[in-house]
Formats: structure tokens, sequence, C-alpha cells
């Protein structure tokens, strides 16, 4: 087939690299996010998948929006057989989904009807689910609304974070999508209506979310949190009013039973535990003070006396 391919993030490149190394497919063109500006070094960063791209020589296109009349034209010159998205990061208008003869096909992140919307991978770990997946689908006008094409679920891990998950599910979402273009192309594929009924929304990320709450919170719930915004943005307390950022913690299989101390405390700096909800302990492994570099939390008792403190203050 001759294809189109929109995307943006390391997750899409995966797909891209995996149906350009299958040779049974050509890339007519890729479509990804206009650079951003790096705000430290003030330089241009331009996404995987454009990277990817132009280390293939394949065309790329970034424009602001996919409604212009300009950018249906070049669609309609490039005249391909079938549109792949993946983690593409804009909303494509109902004139480009008729365009092509195979339609426009999506990778999602989830196993659909679950966790439609752009932070599928992210909210299945905040929620502490046992199992995801990914999900091709027909694209409609709404948000992950499409028929379903096949699907492939994975276990999640006790140690699984959102960003382990980004480069399992990108392995897995690759592979699926390769066989969907060949089943597609054959005939072979029926579409399954989503049952709405059934559908759960995984809305974007805020930094309000992000603020551990260990008054509130127990262990597990904590940990989920930590977990699930690693891949940004990255969970926090407050130490003397200044944010501190946990990158990596552990539940620890115990409770405290000592009432003169809160959740929040530090009871301990070997390992770095704190107090939270029901007296469960979390320990923290890794994580980055306000203007600091992120460091294991040996390294960073070093230079810092954790005992006693309440964090969130």
């Amino acid at each position: 087939m001759n294809i189109v391919f929109m995307g943006t993030p390391e997750f899409a490149s995966k797909t891209l690299e995996k149906v350009i190394k299958s040779k049974k497919h050509k890339i007519l063109a890729v479509f990804t996010k206009p650079d951003k500006v790096n705000k430290r070094g003030n330089k241009v960063e331009f996404s995987s998948v454009k990277k990817l791209a132009l280390e293939e020589g394949i065309e790329v296109y970034q424009p602001q929006t996919l409604k212009s009349e300009d950018v249906q034209k070049i669609l309609l010159s490039l005249n391909p057989d079938l549109i792949l998205v993946v983690a593409y990061g804009k909303i494509l208008p109902k004139e480009i989904l008729s365009l092509p003869k195979y339609g426009c096909v999506n990778l999602h992140g989830s196993l659909l009807p679950k966790y439609r919307g752009s932070a599928p991978i992210q909210r299945a770990v905040l929620n502490s689910e046992k199992e995801t997946g990914v999900t091709t689908m027909f694209m409609d006008e709404g948000m992950d609304t499409g028929d379903i094409l096949l699907k492939e679920k994975i276990k999640i891990e006790e140690e699984d974070s959102s960003k382990s998950l980004f480069k399992k599910l990108a392995v897995v979402g690759s592979e699926l999508v390769l066989k969907t273009l060949d089943l597609l192309e054959k005939g072979l594929l029926q579409r399954t209506k989503q049952k709405d009924e059934e559908a759960t929304y995984a809305s974007p990320l805020s930094k309000e979310e992000a603020k551990i709450c260990w008054e509130k919170m127990d262990a597990k719930k904590i940990d989920s949190l930590v977990k699930g915004m690693d891949a940004g943005p990255v969970a926090y307390t407050t130490s003397n009013g200044k944010r501190l950022k946990i990158f990596k913690s552990r539940v620890l299989d115990v409770t405290y039973s000592k009432i003169e101390h809160s959740a929040g405390e530090v009871i301990s700096e070997e390992p770095f535990t704190v107090l939270c909800k029901n007296n469960t302990l979390l320990e923290i492994l890794e994580l980055q003070a306000e203007n600091k570099r992120k460091m294991g939390a040996k390294d960073f008792l070093l230079g810092n006396k954790m005992l006693g403190k309440k964090l969130g203050t």
C-alpha cells in the first residue's frame, strides 16, 4: 500500500520504522507536529518521527492545522491508499478521513473502548490496572470512537511505569499495525463497532494532579501516581516550600503503628521512608530537588537531612 504516515513522538516513530523496514508498503510522506523550541538552549527540536523520516529521505510536512485547503490539496496530490495515524496530536477533519481508498487507521494505546483520549497509557498506570494493550481502528470524526480492527493485550507488571509501558506498547503496537495493514490489504479484516456504554476517557494529565497528598493517599496510591506521572508531568511534593520531584518509589509491605507521627513525615533515612495515609509506608528511590539534578535517594540524603521532616509543607 501507498501510505501517508501521521505521528509525532517516539511511540509513533517505532511504528513508522517497522513499516519502513517491512518493505511491504511505501511511505509517501510524513506529517508531524511543528518543531518545538527548547526553552533552555533556545534550540529547535525535531520530533522523533521527523528525525526518522529525514534519515530515510521521506518528505516531511508540519502544518499547524489539517483544515486548510492547501494541506488537503497536498494529500489529494499524494493520493494515498491509506493514512496511518499514531499519536499525531491533531484532529483529522472529515474531508481527510474520507480521502484514502482504505480509509484512515489509528493505533491507540489502550484496549478500546476503555481509555479513549490523549493519555491512555498513563491513566492505566494511575488507576493501577492489571493489563492494558493497543488497538488498531478505523478513524471517524469522534475521539477514538471508530470501528475496532485488532487488539493486543499485555500485562502491567508491578514494576511498570508509564515510561516502561510506552516502550513496551510501542513495540507491540508496531507489530499490530503491520498485521493490520497486511490483513486489510487482503480484505481479511472485520470491523467491530465500539460499545459506547463501556467507554472511559483518558483526559490529559495536569500538573495539579501530579501533587502528592500524603494525608489523603495511601502508599499504593502514591506509588501509582509516581509511576503514572514519570513520563511527565512528574509527581511532586514540597519540602520547606520548595518543590521535590519524585521519579521512583516503592511500597513497603508493612504498616506503621506509632501514633506520634503523621502522614507526610519522613520516619527513616535508611531507607528513605515516608508515612502515608492509613499508616502505610512509601520508600523514595529517586528524586530531584528544585534547581538540582535528579539523583538516587542515598546521594540526595548525603546533602539533605530529612529525618523527622514533614513533606508537603
